[in-house]
């Protein structure tokens, strides 16, 4: 019978993960993965008093109101459940930069997994469920917005066969300036 319409049922560190569509009703889960993981991730690469008022709540009125009227035409995340828990996300869409063609450029806008489940291939499988989906709307390529600093980050993304592509900017978060590289990914042949 296999998986529901819209979900994909993988097997990942011995457990198997549930990615699904994200729903408004999944805004508190995904803002709690959120807030742990930029607490861990970005430690050392902006200032700790930043990552420490970090506020679920806030975060998850932020992530109800994306999942209820996504801002950008085309726009999706998804959720990835393992043993009934919420272990990762990840949100795409058409590319968001000046310049780009939004036709043939989809953007990966977010990928983060709760820590506890860091190198369990969640990611992995979050990754394959975006590139798919990017795919199959007819993007010829993906691009991704990395923090300068975050190693682990570019390490991930590079194992996924993803390159640097020159693309650097810096943007304000919270009062904090953020050097951010991209990289891009070929999902078509020309």
């Amino acid at each position: 019978m296999g998986a529901p319409r819209g979900r994909a049922i993988l097997a990942v560190s011995m457990e198997p993960v549930e990615i699904r569509q994200a729903a408004p009703d999944d805004a508190d889960a995904i803002a709690d993965i959120h807030v742990r993981a930029w607490k861990h991730a970005y430690r050392g690469l902006m200032p700790q008093d930043q990552l420490d008022q970090l506020d679920v709540a806030r975060r998850a009125a932020w992530w109800r109101g994306i999942l209820e009227s996504p801002p950008f035409e085309g726009q999706r995340t998804w959720l990835a459940v393992r043993a009934g828990a919420p272990v990762g996300f990840a949100t795409a869409g058409h590319t968001r930069d000046e310049g780009e063609d939004p036709a043939q450029v989809g953007e990966l806008q977010a990928i983060y997994v709760a820590p506890e489940a860091w190198r369990s291939g969640i990611g992995s499988a979050l990754m394959r469920v975006v590139v798919d989906h990017l795919s199959a709307q007819s993007f010829e390529e993906a691009t991704v917005w990395v923090l300068t600093g975050n190693q682990m980050g570019r390490a991930f993304y590079e194992k996924h066969r993803w390159a640097l592509d020159g693309g650097a900017k810096s943007e304000v978060w919270d009062g904090v300036a953020m050097d951010e590289i991209r990289y891009r990914l070929r999902l078509r042949s020309s």
